[in-house]
């Protein structure tokens, strides 16, 4: 899992100055019941998948519009959200993508399965 992290990382660390974020820190209130959580996405050139089904045998599961919220209130960034899942070992990675040019890796994980709460469908 480290060693998948590392490697999208350097793959990505170079593209990730590409002005998604704000560069201007401002004083503003807080919103109650929010808390910031200090987090960065990384971001390179698109990322068709080709790799996480050689390296790590996660294959296309699903993929949907998205949106990723900005650290500015009232902001976010639009585009579509891809998640490859390895069916045997249910490792995952998914990808947030704005308008098939730039990927930014949203998580890596493991054991992926069904939430087992409420009534069965």
């Amino acid at each position: 899992m480290a060693k998948k992290f590392r490697s999208l990382l350097t793959a990505n660390a170079c593209a990730v100055l590409l002005g998604l974020g704000s560069s201007h820190l401002a004083a503003q209130e807080p919103t109650p019941g929010i808390v910031p959580f200090p987090s960065t996405m990384l971001c390179g050139v698109y990322n068709s998948g080709e790799r996480m089904q050689t390296e790590y045998g996660e294959l296309p599961f699903v993929e949907g519009d998205a949106q990723v919220m900005s650290s500015e209130p009232g902001k976010a960034y639009h585009g579509k959200i891809r998640v490859f899942l390895n069916p045997n070992t249910m490792s995952y990675t998914i990808f947030f993508d704005l308008e098939d040019q730039l990927s930014c890796l949203l998580v890596t994980g493991d054991r992926l399965q069904p939430m087992r709460t409420g009534d069965p469908l």
